[in-house]
């Protein structure tokens, strides 16, 4: 495979790492492993803000793309099955999708981006929600769709900024209770009751909580 050389990159601010600009020089055939990138370009892009990796056949990603100053970071659809812990370094992260892998923890790490404001977790393996959750308080959308959640730790309450959570396709027993919400969706889980003090939730727009084990609607939910 011919080298590129990425130093005339170093101080870009946006790059969408699909290497279709660069044909001649790595073929698309067998997906990308940045892995192989570590020492020769990984660390050329200092300055990247936004950063997209998606849909290809990434295994594993480097500690060093995890810059300070990234502020967007999509890799969704590849085979990712661990998040490094250097994610906790990029303080400056809004955006970040790691949806379609096969993630199976996020890393308490994750909880240290207190300006994260958009997580997609969808469609891995994850079982578990760290409780710490609660720290991101300027986060607004969440998305754990389609994982192995049992449950959903009660500290999510106190995400205050927090409009929109999905957390479909799981086996949830119990639903959660945000107060500033304004979109829930937890459609096919295993919650067989809905909370009476629901109409707490005065914000709440759209409730979908469709294909679960609920025999009652509390009259409150009409107030």
């Amino acid at each position: 495979m011919n080298k590129v050389n990425f130093s005339i990159y170093r101080h870009i601010i946006y790059y969408k790492i699909t290497f279709e600009n660069f044909r001649e020089f790595i073929p698309r055939a067998t997906g990308i492993n940045l892995s192989e990138f570590n020492d020769i370009y990984v660390n050329k892009f200092t300055y990247i803000r936004f950063l997209n990796i998606s849909e290809y056949k990434i295994n594993i990603l480097p500690k060093e793309l995890f810059n300070k100053q990234l502020r967007i970071f999509n890799c969704y659809w590849n085979n990712i099955k661990v998040i490094p812990s250097e994610i906790g370094n990029c303080k400056e992260l809004q955006i970040f999708d790691c949806s379609v892998n096969q993630i199976t923890f996020i890393p308490p790490d994750i909880c240290k981006l207190t300006n994260l404001k958009n997580f997609n977790c969808s469609n891995n393996q994850i079982t578990f929600i760290p409780s710490d959750i609660c720290k991101l308080t300027n986060l607004k959308n969440f998305n754990c769709n389609d994982n192995k959640i049992l449950t959903i730790p009660t500290e999510i309450e106190d995400c205050k900024n927090l409009q929109e959570f999905h957390c479909s396709w799981n086996k949830i027993t119990v639903m959660p209770l945000i107060i500033n919400l304004q979109k829930l969706y937890c459609n096919s889980n295993k919650i067989d009751i809905i909370p009476s003090d629901i109409d707490k939730m005065i914000n709440l727009q759209l409730f979908d909580c469709s294909w679960n084990k609920i025999t009652d609607i509390p009259s409150s939910i009409g107030k």
